[in-house]
């Protein structure tokens, strides 16, 4: 079995050989960086790691931009972004640019493996499909008698105009069914993954419903959801 890959990119010499030696000694097949432009140049040659660690706040091109990035040209690579700086815009930034945890430095061991554990888990070492171009024969390659149950009921409930809720332990799947319901249901709109665990309490209505000015304390101006 290969040892899931994992890109570490930090400007701070001290941050990438502290994860290094972090990683190296669990098993991971590591490989530090210390800008997003080197990230950008290898996904355009086409190599992807399982995981990506990256710094939010680096000269040129940070972890946002990265993101930002890997979200307009569909590579979905799992993405854990490290701060300095405890600042709820920018969680909530990185959650909407696909970022699937955020730590903060400096970091705690055990926040961070069982971050690394938590994510690799629910993304499969990075061997997912290509979310961004799904068809039937790469969400059901199976013949399976259940499994073409699951699409046939997907297919009719993707032509209703009903919430759907899909339930699954970590990795079962959840997210490559709801785009697929998404993409078969013939919407205009973009697919929008949330992390809700991920969002402060107080910020997730806001968030996913928006509010009106002078909602609550701190509501300057209007916000759509």
């Amino acid at each position: 079995m290969n040892k899931p890959s994992v890109w570490v990119v930090d400007d701070e010499d001290s941050t990438r050989a502290y994860l290094w030696d972090f990683l190296s000694s669990r098993g991971y097949d590591v490989q530090c960086l210390d800008s997003g432009d080197q990230v950008m140049r290898r996904l355009a040659s086409a190599q992807r790691p399982s995981l990506l660690i990256l710094d939010i706040h680096m000269p040129h091109v940070g972890g946002l931009d990265v993101l930002a990035q890997m979200d307009k040209l569909g590579r979905r690579i799992p993405a854990i972004v490290l701060s300095g700086i405890d600042q709820v815009s920018t969680v909530v930034k990185a959650m909407r640019l696909g970022a699937s945890d955020y730590l903060l430095k400096p970091l705690d061991e055990k926040d961070l493996e069982l971050a690394i554990e938590k994510v690799l888990e629910e993304h499969g070492n990075g061997d997912s499909v290509d979310l961004e171009h799904l068809t039937p024969e790469t969400v059901f390659p199976s013949s399976n008698k259940r499994m073409l149950q699951i699409k046939a009921i997907c297919d009719h409930v993707a032509h209703t105009d009903v919430p759907v809720l899909i339930l699954g332990e970590s990795g079962a799947g959840k997210e490559v069914l709801a785009r697929y319901l998404h993409t078969q249901s013939g919407r205009n709109e973009v697919f929008i993954k949330v992390n809700c665990a991920a969002l402060p309490t107080d910020l997730l209505e806001s968030e996913l419903f928006g509010h009106e000015r002078g909602a609550f304390t701190g509501a300057l101006r209007e916000k759509p959801g």
